[in-house]
């Protein structure tokens, strides 16, 4: 559910003004599958150390590290040190185009729920 008129809300990624008059921004219902994948991409999208009042908050960057590919198990533990609601499903392959760009998916499901978000 993504509303204004939501009864416990929590603002939505990408932030958002809803309408043209005064007082909206779009936000989801706290516990819902749409809330739980706003807050691993927000995770996702913070590099560790970017928020002075959270300096643990996010994931490594591993632009240049020595692996050849992103660690998946280590971005799958930073999420989960953040956002222990979600369920999540990891893959990663090479770019189509470029081969030194990897794509990673990953596929946000709420814990004791049937949605998936991908």
């Amino acid at each position: 559910m993504r509303t204004k008129d939501a009864l416990i809300p929590h603002i939505a990624l990408p932030f958002r003004f809803i309408g043209q008059g005064p007082g909206g921004v779009n936000c989801n219902e706290q516990d819902t599958l749409d809330e739980i994948y706003d807050c691993v991409q927000a995770i996702v999208r913070c590099p560790k150390g970017y928020r002075p009042e959270l300096m643990g908050f996010g994931v490594d960057d591993q632009t240049f590290s020595e692996r050849d590919a992103i660690d998946l198990d280590l971005l799958a533990e930073q999420i989960e040190d953040w956002e222990n609601r979600a369920e999540n499903l990891y893959s990663q392959a090479p770019d189509r185009f470029d081969e030194m760009v990897d794509i990673v998916k990953i596929r946000v499901a709420k814990i004791g729920g049937p949605q998936v978000v991908a």
